[in-house]
C-alpha cells in the first residue's frame, strides 16, 4: 500500500496528528504520580522512559479513576495477563483476575543498569457503557544481569465506568522515569 502525496502533506494539503501529546510528567523518585487532565479520546497511548526502581521486584502499573464513585479502582478485581521472554530462550507466564491495579511493566530491580521502557494502549476508558482494557509490552535488562526481558501482556477493568485520571503507581518502593500520556481520536489513518 502506497501513501498519497496529499496526506504525506506533498501536495499542500495541510494533514494534522491523530495524536496529541496531552502531558509529560517526569516522576523522580516517587511512589506515583497522576495524569489528571486526559480529555477525551477514544485511545491513549502511555509511556514510560527510563523506569528506574529502588526495590527490588517492584511493578510499575497504573490505576483508573472513575468518575462514578470518584475514586481510583483499588481494590482487587483487575484481570491481567502476560507472558515474558528472555534472551535466554526462556518464557514464563501469569494470569490472574484479582489484581488491585493492572500492570504496565515488569517487575523491575535495583541494578543500575536494569532500566526499562514501557507502554500501554487503553482502549474504553471514556465510554461508561464498557469496561476500560489495556495491552502493555515493556522490554529492559532483568535480574541483575544483562540478559534482556521482554514483557507483553493485557488487561481489564471489569466494571462499566468513564475513566478521568491515570495515575502511574509502583507495587513496592519508588520510580523515577519519564511518563507521556497521548490521545489518539482520528482514527481513519489506520488504514
Amino acid at each position: 500500500m502506497t501513501l498519497s502525496l496529499a496526506r504525506l502533506g506533498l501536495m499542500g494539503a495541510v494533514v494534522s496528528s491523530p495524536i496529541d501529546l496531552i502531558e509529560t510528567i517526569n516522576i523522580s523518585d516517587a511512589s506515583s504520580a497522576e495524569f489528571s487532565s486526559i480529555g477525551n479520546y477514544e485511545i491513549y497511548r502511555l509511556e514510560l522512559w527510563d523506569i528506574d526502581q529502588t526495590y527490588e521486584g517492584g511493578r510499575p502499573q497504573i490505576r483508573l479513576y472513575e468518575a462514578n464513585t470518584s475514586a481510583y479502582e483499588t481494590a482487587s478485581v483487575h484481570h491481567s495477563g502476560n507472558v515474558q521472554i528472555l534472551s535466554t530462550s526462556s518464557t514464563a507466564n501469569s494470569k490472574n483476575t484479582t489484581f488491585s491495579a493492572l500492570a504496565i511493566a515488569r517487575n523491575g530491580d535495583t541494578s543500575t543498569y536494569d532500566r526499562q521502557n514501557a507502554y500501554a494502549m487503553i482502549y474504553n476508558a471514556k465510554n461508561s457503557s464498557r469496561d476500560t482494557h489495556i495491552n502493555y509490552h515493556s522490554i529492559g535488562n532483568v535480574n541483575g544481569s544483562s540478559t534482556t526481558g521482554m514483557w507483553i501482556g493485557g488487561g481489564y477493568l471489569p466494571q462499566q465506568s468513564e475513566i478521568t485520571r491515570f495515575q502511574i503507581y509502583v507495587s513496592h518502593g519508588t520510580i523515577s522515569a519519564t511518563a507521556k500520556l497521548y490521545g489518539i481520536n482520528d482514527l481513519s489513518w489506520v488504514h
